[in-house]
């Protein structure tokens, strides 16, 4: 039991020390005593403003630029995954509204998977299956997602016809995609 005991006693007194050494590294590198880090650059991360330059995969599995994809018009991109049931609710939801919307504004949608190639099949089939009236496309490789810092599903921005991020929400409850709607009009002057 005391060889337990005093070998307890030196882990956490190693612990102890590694941490301390973390500490000192840390310090001196604040202090500027550390060559090699003051050299590296660091670039804070920001949230897009802007539609990224990233290529997805559309419905047929072709490699597109999502530029090409959101071009000339105001636009809502909503973020998605088969597995979350809001956000199947959240486009559901846009597609019964979307043809009474179109009356007010003109606009679209893109519905963005971010399901990695083991399920992007499924997420196709869903797309299918609803019979979305608007683009879905495949971020398999999450490139997009990374690009816009989407943390969690369902994540809905809306884009200016120049491709400028004018808002953001996450999550969704029922109802809350008439807010989608205000800032659409609002982009549109009505």
């Amino acid at each position: 039991a005391d060889d337990v005991l005093v070998h307890e006693e030196l882990l956490a007194y190693w612990l102890l020390l590694e941490d301390r050494q973390q500490v000192e590294d840390i310090q001196g590198m604040a202090d500027g005593h550390d060559d090699a880090v003051d050299q590296q650059q660091y670039v804070p991360v920001q949230a897009q403003t802007e539609v990224p330059d990233v290529k997805v995969k559309n419905l047929n599995g072709e490699l597109v630029s999502i530029r090409e994809v959101v071009q000339g018009k105001p636009f809502i991109m909503s973020f998605w995954g088969v597995t979350c049931k809001p956000c199947l609710m959240e486009l559901n939801a846009l597609n019964d509204q979307m043809e009474e919307w179109l009356e007010e504004v003109d606009f679209d949608i893109v519905a963005v998977s971010i399901d990695d190639s083991r399920f992007s099949s499924r997420a196709r089939s869903m797309v299918q299956g609803y019979d979305w009236q608007f683009q879905a496309v495949f971020d398999e490789n999450q490139d997009l997602k990374r690009a816009m810092n989407v943390s969690f599903t369902p994540q809905t921005y809306i884009f200016d016809a120049a491709g400028k991020m004018v808002y953001s929400h996450s999550g969704y409850t029922p109802g809350s995609e008439q807010e989608l709607l205000e800032q659409l009009k609002k982009i549109a002057g009505k």
